[in-house]
């Protein structure tokens, strides 16, 4: 027998008188060692003593103690769970997995959206063939004959603002 089954037999004499077949069991175990004797012996006299003991009288309203006792530590612990929840840590605690939702959310939005743009641009080549479409008419000195010409016709006449003001005046 182990310590366990010991403990059990043990538990089992608080609340009834042992079988024959566990009285000899533990009787034999005892025996194989003799320190745990006066420990079951200790037990014995506890629980006789526990018997013997008269049961204490309880109040006429005991049942409404009780019920009050209940609500008191209902009410108390209502209590609690409001200024808990009006915390920072509260709110912190109750709004992160809505925050931790949508930043992944958006995350994976970013993400997707980078890999269609980086699907749908322009590969190196298409990039390089429309730059040389747009620089092949300047190649030529052509281009620039006629520079000066749109150079003059960029500068425009000073006007007289004072005249204008003048105008509408009147």
């Amino acid at each position: 027998m182990n310590d366990l089954r010991q403990k059990q037999l043990m538990e089992a004499s608080w609340r009834r008188a042992l079988t024959p077949e566990e009285e000899s069991e533990l009787q034999l175990h005892l025996a194989s060692h003799p320190q745990k004797q006066e420990e079951w012996e200790d037990e014995l006299a506890l629980t006789a003593a526990l018997h013997n003991l008269r049961d204490a009288p309880l109040s006429s309203n005991f049942t409404s103690q009780v019920l009050q006792a209940v609500d008191r530590d209902a009410a108390r612990n209502a209590k609690s769970k409001a200024t808990e929840s009006a915390s920072p840590a509260a709110w912190l605690r109750r709004l992160m997995p809505r925050f931790a939702f949508v930043a992944v959310t958006v995350l994976l939005m970013l993400t997707g959206l980078n890999a269609y743009r980086m699907h749908n641009r322009p590969n190196d080549l298409e990039i390089v063939k429309s730059l040389v479409s747009v620089a092949a008419p300047l190649e030529s000195p052509a281009v620039f004959e006629d520079f000066d010409a749109i150079q003059q016709m960029r500068t425009v006449p000073e006007f007289n603002d004072q005249e204008l003001v003048a105008v509408l005046l009147k």
